[in-house]
């Protein structure tokens, strides 16, 4: 197992490197390249992202489970099936309040992950 290439056209997830996270259960790298990034996260009641930003604009689909996000300042809890769209720069966190994986993607990539 091992983080995919960039630009690498199938990237098979029983292929991927599950990274443990100091604040969440792990990461897995999908496929990337300019300018966008998948990426898996799994997580436990309680385990967070705590609050952060970045250069990237950023989309979470919640694949399992449920969540606490906050979005500058406005909180939703959001469950399968439902999407966040994150601009670049804004202030966000997210707390797991049922077990689940959401996929985040990334506008450009995100260079400091690989």
């Amino acid at each position: 197992m091992k983080k995919p290439e960039k630009g690498q056209i199938w990237v098979e997830h029983k292929d991927t490197l599950p990274e443990k996270m100091p604040t969440w259960q792990e990461r897995r790298i999908l496929a990337f390249g300019e300018p966008m990034m998948c990426v898996e996260n799994t997580f436990e009641v309680g385990d967070k992202a705590p609050w952060h930003e970045h250069v990237h604009a950023q989309i979470t689909y919640v694949m399992e489970g449920e969540f606490d996000f906050n979005v500058d300042g406005e909180h939703k809890l959001v469950g399968k099936g439902d999407s966040v769209y994150m601009a670049p720069h804004a202030y966000h966190e997210v707390i797991c309040t049922k077990p689940g994986k959401v996929l985040d993607m990334f506008a450009p990539y995100r260079e400091d992950f690989v």
